[in-house]
């Protein structure tokens, strides 16, 4: 019950932040920031969750459902997509004020292209293969879950996309912290006493 009274109530301080971010752009700033795609990329998977928790309880669902890694899929890895990607909304919203230089914006637009495309597949792959019944526990695997192998080389495949699209977000990082870094070098007064 409290669990159930937590996410209904999780979504509430999100929406608020990104209704004033989205009213911002309103009035006269029409460029979609990576903060702001990431804080939309967040919703999407927290309104994909919100709707399968409202469908999972409902007895014909769960019974299908019930033993399969559906369940796993839906509850822990759309969270965990959803959080990575206010995290990263977060990042790119407050390192400016932290750090008085801002992110490269067309390296951020990739890090969002590739991370968003890199979740929904790796939540694809979950869904695709509890829908054809694997089981959610070590124990109840048998020979007919050998075919799964090629889904696990698609995930890791998947994954390996995921890191690049981090390592994308780490070099816009670097780049940025580095231009810091030459403009304090170039504004620093040279007092002689080298």
């Amino acid at each position: 019950m409290v669990a159930s009274l937590l996410f209904v109530l999780m979504p509430i301080p999100a929406a608020t932040f990104a209704l004033k971010r989205l009213a911002r752009y309103r009035k006269g700033k029409p460029i979609v920031s990576p903060a702001t795609l990431f804080l939309l990329g967040s919703f999407f998977f927290l309104t994909a969750n919100f709707i399968d928790h409202q469908t999972l309880p409902v007895s014909t669902v769960d019974i299908l459902l019930h033993d399969t890694i559906f369940v796993i899929a839906h509850i822990h890895i759309m969270i965990f997509f959803m959080l990575i990607f206010l995290a990263f909304s977060i990042i790119y919203f407050f390192y400016p004020s932290l750090t008085g230089a801002s992110l490269n914006a067309p390296m951020g637009y990739i890090h969002f292209g590739i991370t968003i495309v890199g979740a929904y597949l790796f939540c694809w792959q979950f869904h695709y293969i509890s829908l054809e019944d694997m089981p959610r526990r070590y124990i109840d695997y048998d020979t007919n879950t050998l075919r799964f192998v090629k889904m696990d080389i698609f995930k890791m495949s998947v994954i390996i996309l995921l890191l690049g699209a981090q390592l994308v977000f780490l070099v816009n990082l670097a780049y940025s912290l580095f231009t810091i870094y030459l403009a304090k070098s170039r504004h620093s007064p040279d007092d002689g006493q080298g």
